[in-house]
């Protein structure tokens, strides 16, 4: 990843990064003092033609302070080299709109956590996801579930990542919940006081070491 105040300092750090051998970088835009969406697109250009490598701008307005409309991220796809973006805005809306309509203008990557299922469901090509690297088979296991439209598991494994991660939505003490996997295989999930529990029919240990439950259920059925 690429990122700085400075455009010749981002231009300095995308040059090292593409003699180092990448093959391509993230390009976070100037934080700090945000600029304008025109001087946005200077900054971009710049850095894309100093290099030839392809850039995905890294769309974090929590922490950059540059929120972009759809429209306004599509248009960046139109700065030669710019051909990805990693979305972490948490703006489904947009991600949809960006999916759906503007995917021949920009490639956009899903990078929410909690939107993970949504984004690879609405067509994202790819997804980048903090989770992936601490659970890369789940990962791996979310992403084959989706491709083979297996939504139930899918939205399952979405739902154990998510509260591994701690970024579950949060749920009344006792909620219940259940999704049919597989003809007539049931996998319910339960919130409980002492915790997050995974269980189907051929198990009894429902509280007993319950996150190795949690991590090899999902994936049991695969």
């Amino acid at each position: 990843g690429v990122g700085s105040t400075s455009t010749a300092r981002a231009v300095e750090l995308a040059k090292h990064a593409e003699a180092s051998g990448a093959a391509a970088i993230m390009l976070l835009p100037p934080f700090y003092d945000s600029p304008d969406y025109e001087a946005l697109q200077v900054f971009m250009r710049t850095v894309a033609e100093s290099i030839s490598i392809p850039i995905m701008y890294y769309n974090v307005p929590s922490a950059t302070g540059v929120r972009l409309s759809a429209d306004e991220l599509a248009g960046l796809g139109d700065i030669p080299g710019v051909k990805y973006m990693k979305d972490t805005s948490g703006d489904a809306v947009a991600l949809m709109n960006l999916l759906v309509d503007k995917q021949d203008r920009i490639s956009a990557f899903n990078g929410w956590d909690t939107l993970t299922f949504f984004g690879m469901a609405t067509g994202a090509k790819a997804s980048v996801w903090g989770m992936a690297g601490i659970l890369p088979e789940h990962a791996v296991a979310l992403w084959n579930a989706v491709a083979v439209r297996r939504d139930a598991l899918a939205h399952l494994l979405q739902l154990v990542l998510a509260e591994i991660a701690g970024a579950g939505q949060q749920r009344e003490v006792g909620g219940f919940l259940r999704r049919e996997v597989a003809g007539d295989l049931e996998i319910g999930a339960q919130f409980t006081q002492s915790g997050f529990h995974i269980f189907h029919p051929d198990l009894l240990l429902l509280n007993i070491d319950g996150l190795r439950i949690l991590l090899e259920i999902p994936l049991r059925y695969l």
